[in-house]
């Protein structure tokens, strides 16, 4: 199982793990002659030849891996086994400050909770993963003894009725609030804090629910194939489609795009808007597609969207919207045939056919910057004005990402040309590039291109590049390329941004590697 990426800010490091029987572990080491010489390598463990290796994760100095010898797996802690051996392991989890170590592992009787080393839970047929509460030591999951009898779980004690199915449990940023999602006798529920939020419904979606920074409910819903948003307890108004909610920084504020889909002299259009606080503001008109007889007609089917989609302002009327840090609207409108604008506040950008990026903002808000197409080109625009263009020259999916240093100086988006597959989302692989204050770097064939981090004076970032050509991963420091890895996590920058620090795997090696930005 690969682990995706943790970034992240620390100002510590990880200290030398202990040799045991499943990775011995050594000094560290020098610098490796075979490693660029910018990046220094520090061997932080070694896996014994015939080890399957599955996952690590690390958190303050701390590190968790499973491996796997003849068929049984094993978990260490900083080198210290944690538990006994087990058939398989799922969701290594640890605590923020990495001294207490979550785990499943399989048994003959199902799944067990292993916690610091100690099994907690009885065997079950399935479990989520597990969800830390924030400042407490307190811990929650979903479990079914068997099929169709799922409980919500909390420090190893059912605190649930029993559903047919049940979601990951989320806790609210604070730790006040706990939630799951869960289905019984065809109905779907949204639990919190042991009772159900809002009013009876056909479905809510699992994979779209949360809280906002104030803990207020969030949820995206459905009935009778119409969708909309609970907030708190309250149902908004219903469409065919909306976009991902949106909330302004201090939870005050909420918005999202809805859109319905209108047969129109045989083409399916698109009236859409954007609901600000529970009401739908200004509609526009997308271009919409063929209708679905046309099509078949044609000897192709169309299936007209719906659901929770990122929407797009050309095809559907308005973008999904964004909030600025100081609570402003932002978001993108089709005023006609390529004629599509950003707007926020009384303002608007240059016409585009299409808006491709997120919209973003410097932390001060004076400045904002975003990508978009305008025939046969990518345009990038800051605070407002049009600048640098590149041609597209293939076919190309969305930009995936934008960001800006904090201070708005430096502006960073991905680029990524796919063909058919990649179009249709059946792989992620891509032709993929980061342009750089409207410099575009190397192009990988890569699964993805992590966001950028930048240091707190903007000098320097460093970004992931992910299973490259679809084998290795590797760092870009400052434009300088680390090794390639079997995999890396936990790139982040020292405390005082005097380097970059992240772990790699190296076939056998546990690495630690450390790039010294000047």
């Amino acid at each position: 199982m690969y682990l995706p990426m943790n970034l992240r800010r620390s100002g510590r490091m990880l200290g030398l793990l202990a040799t045991t029987t499943v990775c011995c572990i050594s000094e560290l080491s020098a610098l490796s002659p075979s490693s660029t010489p910018a990046f220094h390598e520090q061997v932080i463990g070694e896996i014994p030849a015939g080890t399957a290796f599955k996952g690590w994760i690390a958190a303050g100095e701390h590190v968790a891996w499973a491996g796997a010898q003849d068929g049984t797996w094993t978990v260490m802690l900083d080198g210290k086994q944690q538990g006994g051996t087990y058939r398989d392991v799922e969701y290594l989890t640890l605590s923020p400050d990495g001294l207490h170590l979550h785990f499943f592992g399989k048994l003959h009787d199902g799944w067990v909770h292993v916690f610091d080393g100690n099994e907690t839970s009885p065997g079950y047929a399935s479990v989520t993963a597990i969800s830390l509460q924030p400042q407490t030591g307190s811990f929650a999951y979903g479990a079914c003894v068997r099929k169709n009898r799922c409980q919500l779980v909390v420090n190893d004690k059912p605190a649930s009725d029993e559903y047919e199915n049940i979601s990951l449990p989320r806790y609210s940023d604070d730790g006040k609030h706990l939630g799951f999602c869960g289905t019984r006798q065809k109905g779907s529920h949204i639990v919190v804090d042991g009772r159900d939020a809002g009013p009876p419904i056909g479905y809510y979606d699992p994979n779209r629910w949360g809280f906002d920074v104030a803990g207020r409910l969030y949820a995206a819903a459905s009935t009778n194939f119409k969708w909309t948003y609970l907030i708190g307890d309250e149902i908004g108004p219903m469409f065919d489609v909306i976009s991902p909610i949106a909330f302004s920084p201090g939870g005050q504020h909420y918005a999202y795009g809805g859109a319905n889909v209108l047969q129109r002299f045989h083409r399916l259009k698109m009236d859409a808007t954007v609901v600000l606080d529970g009401r739908p503001g200004q509609t526009y008109e997308g271009s919409g597609m063929a209708s679905v007889w046309t099509t078949v007609v044609l000897g192709e089917v169309e299936v007209a969207p719906m659901g929770v989609q990122v929407m797009l302002a050309a095809f559907f009327g308005v973008s999904g919207p964004t909030f600025s840090p100081d609570g402003k609207l932002a978001h993108a409108v089709r005023r006609g045939k390529g004629d599509v604008v950003v707007t926020f506040g009384e303002e608007a950008g240059p016409a585009l056919d299409e808006l491709l990026s997120p919209i973003l903002f410097s932390r001060d808000t004076q400045h904002s910057a975003y990508v978009g197409a305008r025939g046969d080109s990518f345009l990038e625009v800051r605070d407002n004005q049009p600048g640098k263009t590149f041609p597209i020259g293939a076919r190309v999916g969305l930009v995936d990402w934008g960001v800006m240093s904090a201070d708005g100086s430096r502006f960073a988006y991905e680029l990524a040309r796919g063909g058919v597959d990649f179009m249709n989302r059946a792989t992620t692989r891509a032709r993929r590039s980061v342009v750089l204050d409207g410099q575009p770097g190397r192009e990988y064939n890569a699964s993805s291109i992590g966001m950028p981090l930048f240091t707190g004076d903007s000098r320097h970032y460093l970004y992931p590049v992910v299973r490259m050509e679809g084998k290795h991963d590797l760092v870009v420091a400052d434009g300088t390329e680390s090794n390639p890895y079997d995999e890396i996590t936990d790139l982040h920058l020292s405390f005082d941004d005097t380097s970059a620090i992240f772990l790699a795997r190296d076939s056998s090696r546990l690495l630690r590697v450390i790039y010294p930005l000047q």
